[in-house]
């Protein structure tokens, strides 16, 4: 991640908005392709910004990085959950507006067998870990547990 990747993500975030902007990237982090909305979005910035990466080009690393806290992602492990998780509303919100990039558990879906795994490699970002434990430690204390 460079200063320059920083920069283009803030004036491709200034030219459609916070929430777009934050959807296009969770689009591209997760699925590795662009859809056809985020093509049309990414081809209108480039007709304004013409040395933004292609399509085709770097746009995958332009965005890889922690939008909220602006810094790269470091490799690490995340814990896998099976079955049918619901989270509580509180923290999807929390997760939404504080730690987003935290990624200390994944979804694995219904199924699993011999070989489904308990932990898998993800990208993650140190601030919004903290961040998260800092918001369990708070709802511990407020609940008295």
């Amino acid at each position: 991640m460079t200063m320059a990747d920083i920069d283009l993500y803030r004036r491709f975030r200034l030219h459609i908005g916070y929430d777009r902007c934050r959807r296009f990237c969770e689009i591209l982090r997760y699925r590795q392709r662009l859809t056809y909305w985020m093509q049309d979005a990414w081809a209108e910035f480039r007709s304004i910004v013409p040395d933004a990466p292609s399509v085709d080009g770097d746009i995958f690393a332009a965005f890889d990085f922690c939008q909220l806290h602006e810094r790269e992602l470091e490799p690490g492990t995340a814990s896998v959950s099976y079955g049918l998780v619901r989270y509580k509303p509180e923290y999807r919100l929390a997760l939404n507006a504080l730690f987003q990039n935290a990624l200390t558990g994944v979804l694995g879906g219904c199924c699993i067998d011999d070989t489904s795994p308990s932990e898998v490699s993800v990208m993650y970002c140190p601030d919004c870990r903290s961040a998260e434990a800092e918001w369990r430690a708070g709802r511990k204390l407020a609940n008295g547990e």
